[in-house]
């Protein structure tokens, strides 16, 4: 069951953590095949880049962040950085107000 969504390069950069972390390969392997599979992948294509231009997000990487949120129609974004997206179409939340949000703390 697919939960929510995230982007690419969120798959990408969390498979570089593991490595530096020296997490075996079975591991990430196992990992980033739970990642795909709960999460909706959204593409980085141009038409996202160029939609990202035309937010009025003026952090261009967290206006990419906030179109893909858009595209799969999540209802927040969770992120420790809530200050960069108080423009974005998307409730933009930290992961433990996300947690009491949904009941689970």
């Amino acid at each position: 069951m697919r939960i929510s969504c995230t982007l690419v390069h969120t798959v990408t950069t969390f498979a570089y953590l593991l490595e530096n972390a020296k997490i075996s390969q079975s591991d990430i392997t196992r990992h980033i095949e739970w990642l795909v599979q709960t999460f909706m992948i959204v593409p980085t294509d141009e038409a996202l880049l160029k939609s990202a231009l035309k937010s009025r997000i003026v952090d261009y990487e967290d206006a990419v962040i906030e179109r893909a949120a858009l595209q799969c129609d999540s209802s927040a974004i969770i992120t420790r950085n809530i200050k960069d997206f108080q423009l974005s179409g998307v409730e933009a939340l930290t992961p433990e107000s996300y947690l009491k949000k949904a009941g689970q703390i």
